[in-house]
């Protein structure tokens, strides 16, 4: 009959134990930072399971994020102050280390003005992806300006923009339609509309 307490098996304990840890320690530290994000305004994700949602934006209070979690794609929309407004608008674009605005889908929007990355005429309202472009880690609020991420450390500005390390790019704007003037409608899937239209969804 084997030996049931040869030396391998404690070692083989201690190590299951040591990922079992560090594994609740990964997903602990990535609940944390989605937490962060919208600590300031509702706690409760929407988890859309269609391809589109839509969000009445008077609910969301001045100076919040509202967190949503599409199909598996973190979503943050920020109600901007009149202050955050007025600094978005006054950065030069020759500071940005990414001058243009891409979708989630990659397509180019045009430059990163703030008036294009915007989700509101009046400016009140934007919609960004959390996740980092590349690698696709969560942004936090934090860092020199408003956000910043923990794979790279890049800063991201209150439209979004990079400012500091951004090697990595600007956060994407999900497909959008401003319904009326309290209704904004996100598009969740690509193949969902034609390509006509969704160019036409593009607010400029």
């Amino acid at each position: 009959m084997p030996d049931r307490m040869t030396p391998a098996d404690p070692m083989t304990r201690r190590s299951f134990l040591a990922v079992a840890t560090a594994s609740t320690g990964v997903v602990g530290i990535g609940a944390a930072g989605w937490g962060l994000l919208g600590s300031s305004g509702p706690t409760a994700d929407v988890r859309a399971q269609s391809d589109e949602f839509v969000v009445k934006l008077s609910d969301i209070p001045e100076g919040t994020v509202y967190r949503i979690s599409l199909l598996g794609r973190p979503i943050i929309i920020r109600h901007r102050t009149e202050e955050e407004i007025a600094l978005a608008e006054g950065v030069d674009l020759e500071d940005l280390s990414d001058k243009t605005t891409r979708d989630v889908f990659e397509r180019v929007l045009g430059d990163a003005n703030d008036h294009t990355r915007r989700s509101t005429p009046d400016g009140r309202f934007i919609a960004l992806s959390a996740a980092e472009p590349y690698k696709g880690c969560i942004v936090i609020k934090g860092g020199d300006w408003e956000w910043i991420d923990a794979c790279v450390s890049t800063h991201f500005d209150i439209s979004g923009r990079a400012r500091k390390y951004g090697f990595r790019g600007n956060l994407r704007i999900p497909v959008q339609e401003l319904v009326g003037t309290d209704t904004l409608r996100l598009i969740t899937n690509p193949n969902y509309l034609k390509k006509s239209e969704l160019d036409n969804l593009l607010y400029r």
